[in-house]
């Protein structure tokens, strides 16, 4: 049923083309050969109806989390490589017993607890971690004398 109702609307939208394709050229012929070619050229621009295409999509990737941040908190107790923070460039510096991994992330290098601070001079944030047990003098001995039992 379709198919014929469409079969009789081309031949139908055929016959109306040939119509106006025989009345142009009347017309020309009429009006002298400098007006034929125009309006043949008129009928080139007919165009047939289509389906516009359906655009792309963009910004529809996402990137995966970072999870970038203090990770221990002033006061918190760390144990030796534990991360402190995670950051991109150097908002915080590492302080003392602290180190700085290649991707600036700080991380602590003693058991301890954490301490934030700030040189107000150089306007830097700092990091550094408290050790548990402070190393004295005589601690160098003591460990000796434990190796060498």
């Amino acid at each position: 049923m379709a198919l014929r109702s469409t079969a009789s609307s081309v031949r139908r939208c055929l016959s109306n083309f040939v119509g106006e394709l025989s009345n142009i050229i009347a017309r020309g012929t009429e009006a002298g050969p400098s007006q034929a070619p125009y309006a043949a050229s008129q009928l080139q621009q007919v165009r047939w109806a289509s389906k516009k295409q359906g655009g792309s999509t963009q910004n529809n990737k996402d990137s995966n989390p970072k999870y970038l941040g203090i990770k221990l908190y002033g006061g918190q107790r760390c144990v030796a490589g534990n991360i402190i923070v995670r950051q991109r460039g150097t908002e915080f510096h590492p302080g003392l017993h602290v180190g700085m991994g290649k991707d600036h992330t700080l991380f602590s290098l003693v058991d301890g607890h954490v301490k934030f601070f700030k040189d107000r001079r150089r306007n830097r944030r700092y990091v550094s971690v408290e050790p548990l047990h402070t190393i004295s003098a005589t601690a160098p001995a003591a460990a000796e004398q434990q190796v060498a039992m």
